[in-house]
């Protein structure tokens, strides 16, 4: 059942003949139309609804005219009309809207924004009147804020009410965007009361008497209306043409009629009453009990057949009556009119004469698909059981539709019921307004006479909510115990309940971490969709299956089932851009980045659409983790910041986790371990994918037991990938240690996972396998044909990749470049620009440091030579117009247009090593362990090659063993070095130790 949409209230009133046009406030009103929001208030009687109808007459622009009324107190019926008054100008519009006007509030004002976006391009402006009738506004309020707000320029709220509560309009009236119109402005002037009385009343007074009139009245245009009214009636009423001149009798008594007290406008109605026909009368008295009438409708239950005429009449006599649909015959009373006129029907008619004409009117409406003014009707006229069997009928389309406020409405006057559906609905109204523990007992009570009814879907219903509330407070083992409890007592009877209660049942494994059960579940459910043909719950039921594929890590399972979606399907609507963001998360895993921006574009396009807030934020996530797969760090940081920013309102622990964990990557890859863990460190609770990223960056602070707690921790995770990821940073951390039989067993079986669920590029990025692990695993025979395809999937992913451990090698696009250095210098000064490569660095820190003590001039033209030595040598590794090394303002440094990979980017990490290595060879030399000095030695050596004690405790070494060829070796390897790249000479105790093996 969709929203009842009252045609009349979306019609502007008709301007009546005769009426005088307010020239000051029209005026004001067309100079002012560029504001965002004008706002007429004042009370009844004052012609703000006249106003209004006199600016639409003249205006020029496009414009939607929206009567509000009482039952638009529920958020849903407000926004409805919204939606159909514009859609009634402006083709298409709504339909995003209206279909998922039962989701988030602000996910709903958002779209309706981007549809004004993508549909109005010209002014419009939305005209809400009686805005004052809507009871309990507080959410209404809040989103005709929203979209005074959020609304493009090309958009006006104009809005006329007798006064307007708890509306902020501070933000709007600073900016100068509001123009505001009271009784101060709406009262007449002594001089439009002169117009109004001689033009239009043709009735002309003294100027004293006018001054009487203004004195009394105080420009109240309804008494002013009502006071001609009694003169004409008085003097001549089938001669209103004749100008009536003055009289002191006449102003004297119309005068005295005016009572200045609340009672005033109920007196004058009292006495227009009297003066009708007894057979209008009737008709007024007891055609007040409907909110709209139709002629049709009022023959019907008033049981008459001139229902046409007396509408008729009542508007050319101007009694308080409207036709705002001359076509169709669509009329209604003033609203405090048709207060007076239900009054006077409940104290001059039997209660059971007013009840049969409530139950015919709900007769008519019901008969008429009206339900809503059917039910009204019923309930007025005590036929309850008419009112239940209807809300038991369409209670649940008002649950879809999200309207819980006329379904509470309705359910308020309802007395006490053992209807198990009625008692289902109550326990649905009070789960949404977060009454828990009342829902639980209604669900209970619904259940139990369910049950005994032996009524299986009734009582699964109820069970169903019981379920929901049990997931809500985290309770998922008593979840499923009454899930699994329902799901066979319905297993045979009903293959929609079936269907449902494996879905919910395998959703709720999926939060235990029973990920088998969880599928088995599922899958359950999709069979049987497949064999009854519930397309809608099929496809709900494959997504699901797929989040659950992606939580243990078995991506290519999720992208298969998201893929077939798409082609099955083809879902437009959110559900189709979480289906697409997750396929773009797959090809961002798997580094095909094209594919992947193309799946996030078109699920960008859908969410923005709906202002989808949540699934916005989750997107930002997946984009984080595209650039970080791109090493665009701080690109990844700022989407992962962004979906953080989305998150602040809705606080959803899982969505925070991914955001922190990818920022805490992006520093890690930064080799910024402190700022990773500040990041990661902020999340309260931290699941299983935390213990690799907190490894990682215990690793990188050389905390090595802290990592091993951890990698170790992650063994135990659910998700294959976090294990490889854990087995890979084991590997590593046993590396440093060197441990080869657990580097051994932890790179196999991270390799053997990696290839068995397709990691292949997500190791090499996310998982950190580097070359020195590849090469290990390569030469130790650990899976080597992968290890292989893995080594030149890394090298294909960077321009060049650098080897300064064992000698200066580089690679670029998979081969070994043979750069002929014309100079020791150079090389060692493009060595040192690569080792610095995120910094800058001027011409006078590289003179000092590869000239010290030089003079400034041949310093400095001998920096210029070596670095042009530089350029020309490099000349193939660089890409057209885009040189490696920046020179910008005197500063030096490696271009960061060129993704490089150098095997001391833990530079710090390597030259940590190098300290320990030291005071291991010291203790090694101490108990003559000169096999372990040699190695140590050799090791400091490889990360510094200006270290000459280590040269020294090698060439000592290699005397003690008899290896007097290797000592000497070793001194001419550090002669050599010093002299090419220091222009020094090794110290007078290497030069003793060398004359003395040499003898």
């Amino acid at each position: 059942m969709s929203t009842f949409i009252g045609k009349t209230r979306l019609i502007a009133p008709i301007l009546k003949k005769g009426i005088l046009r307010r020239d000051r406030l029209l005026d004001l009103l067309q100079s002012n139309l560029d504001k965002k929001l004008i706002l007429i208030t004042g009370g009844a009687g004052y012609g703000k609804t006249t106003l209004l109808a006199q600016l639409v007459n003249e205006l020029k622009k496009s414009f939607i005219f929206y009567t509000a009324h009482t039952s638009d107190s529920d958020l849903t019926s407000f926004l409805s009309y919204l939606i159909k008054g514009i859609s009634n100008r402006y083709e298409g519009f709504g339909s995003r809207t209206h279909s998922i006007i039962n989701t988030d509030i602000e996910v709903v004002l958002g779209t309706f924004v981007n549809e004004l976006v993508d549909n109005v391009k010209d002014e419009l402006f939305i005209i809400l009147d009686d805005y004052h009738l809507i009871e309990n506004t507080e959410a209404i309020n809040n989103a005709l804020y929203y979209l005074l707000t959020h609304t493009p320029y090309n958009i006006h709220f104009i809005i006329g009410a007798q006064t307007i509560t708890n509306f902020s309009i501070s933000n709007i009236r600073v900016k100068g965007e509001l123009l505001e119109i009271t009784n101060k402005e709406l009262i007449f002037t002594k001089k439009e009361t002169q117009t109004l009385f001689i033009e239009t009343y043709h009735i002309n007074f003294s100027q004293a008497e006018f001054e009487e009139i203004d004195i009394c009245l105080e420009g109240w245009i309804t008494a002013l209306q009502l006071l001609s009214y009694i003169i004409l009636m008085g003097h001549n009423p089938k001669r209103s043409d004749v100008i009536i001149k003055r009289s002191d009798v006449i102003i004297k008594k119309a005068l005295e009629k005016l009572n200045l007290g609340e009672e005033t406008l109920e007196y004058f109605q009292n006495e227009l009453f009297e003066l009708q026909p007894e057979t209008v009368r009737s008709f007024l008295v007891k055609s007040a009990i409907l909110e709209e009438m139709i002629p049709s409708s009022c023959d019907y239950i008033l049981k008459r057949s001139d229902s046409l005429q007396i509408l008729n009449y009542l508007v050319e006599n101007n009694l308080f009556t409207f036709c705002v649909d001359k076509e169709k015959e669509v009329y209604y009373y003033h609203h405090l009119f048709r207060n007076f006129l239900l009054n006077k029907f409940r104290q001059q008619e039997d209660k059971n004469i007013i009840k049969k004409y409530h139950l015919s009117a709900g007769i008519y409406f019901e008969k008429a698909l009206n339900f809503t003014a059917s039910i009204e009707h019923y309930l007025s006229a005590n036929e309850t059981e008419r009112a239940i069997q209807i809300i038991e009928t369409k209670g649940e389309t008002l649950l879809k539709e999200a309207n819980i406020s006329m379904l509470e409405q309705w359910l308020k006057r309802i007395p006490n019921t053992t209807s198990p559906t009625l008692l289902l609905y109550q326990a649905e109204v009070a789960r949404w307004r977060g009454k828990w523990d009342e829902a639980m007992k209604l669900y209970q009570e619904a259940n139990k006479i369910s049950k005994k009814e032996g009524r299986v879907q009734n009582s699964s219903m109820p069970t169903l909510g019981m379920v929901f509330i049990l997931r809500s407070q985290g309770n998922y083992k008593r979840a499923i115990t009454l899930a699994k409890t329902e799901l066979k007592l319905v297993a045979k009877k009903n293959s929609q309940m079936k269907i449902k209660w494996l879905g919910v049942i395998g959703t709720l494994y999926a939060r235990t971490g029973n990920y088998t059960e969880a599928i088995s579940n599922l899958s359950q459910a999709i069979k049987i969709c497949k064999k009854t043909q519930n397309k809608k719950e099929e496809m709900s039921k494959m997504y699901d299956l797929a989040i659950v594929h992606e939580e243990i890590g078995e991506y290519d399972k999720s992208f298969e089932i998201r893929n077939l979606l798409i082609k099955k399907f083809h879902p437009d609507d959110h559900f189709g851009g979480s289906i697409y963001s997750g396929l773009g998360f797959y090809h961002a895993f798997k580094g095909d980045f094209t594919q992947a921006r193309e799946n996030f574009a078109k699920a960008f396009k859908i969410f923005k659409s709906f202002n989808n807030k949540r699934e916005l934020a989750f997107l930002f996530s997946h984009l984080g983790l595209l650039n970080l797969m791109k090493d665009d760090h701080k690109i990844s940081r700022l989407y992962y910041k962004r979906a953080l920013k989305l998150n602040e309102s809705m606080k959803e622990i899982g969505l925070e986790q991914l955001a922190r964990e990818g920022i805490g990557l992006s520093y890690i890859f930064e080799y910024n371990y402190i700022l990773a863990e500040k990041y990661i460190d902020k999340m309260a609770i931290q699941d299983e994918s935390f213990f690799f990223t907190k490894g990682e960056i215990k690793l990188g602070l050389d905390n090595f037991n802290e990592a091993e707690k951890l990698f170790t921790c992650g063994l135990k995770s659910v998700n294959k990938f976090d294990l490889v990821r854990s087995h890979t940073g084991l590997a590593r951390l046993y590396s440093k240690k060197w441990n080869n039989p657990l580097i051994i067993k932890h790179t196999e079986k991270a390799l053997e996972l990696a290839n068995k669920y397709g990691y292949d590029f997500a190791i090499l990025k996310l998982g950190r396998m580097d070359a020195p692990l590849l090469q290990f695993a390569i030469k130790h025979n650990i899976l080597p044909h992968y290890a292989k395809s893995l080594m030149m999937n890394l090298e294909k992913q960077y321009d060049l990749m650098v080897y300064f451990l064992g000698g200066l090698k580089i690679k670029s696009k998979g081969e070994i470049v043979n750069l002929q250095w014309k100079t020791q210098k150079a090389k060692s000064l493009f060595a040192y620009l690569l080792i610095n490569k995120r910094k800058k660095l001027t011409t006078d820190q590289l003179m000092e440091l590869f000239w010290p003590g030089k003079e400034f001039n041949k310093s400095r033209a001998s920096f210029y030579k070596e670095v042009s030595f530089v350029r020309a040598i490099i000349a193939p590794l660089t890409k057209p117009n885009l040189p490696i090394i920046e020179h910008r303002e005197e500063m030096y440094g490696i271009s960061l247009n060129y993704k490089i990979w150098m095997d001391i980017d833990e530079f710090e990490g390597l030259i940590n090593e190098a300290r320990e290595w030291k005071q291991i060879s010291e203790f090694y030399m101490e108990g003559k362990d000169f096999k372990n000095v040699i190695k140590y030695s050799m090791l400091i050596i490889e990360t510094d090659e200006f270290y000459e004690p280590a040269y020294l405790k090698g060439m000592i070494a290699y005397a003690e063993t008899g290896n007097r060829k290797s000592a000497i070796d070793l001194y001419r390897q550090m002669e050599k070095t010093l002299k090419a790249e220091l222009n020094a000479e090794p110290s007078d105790e290497a030069k003793r130790l060398f004359t003395k093996l040499i003898k």
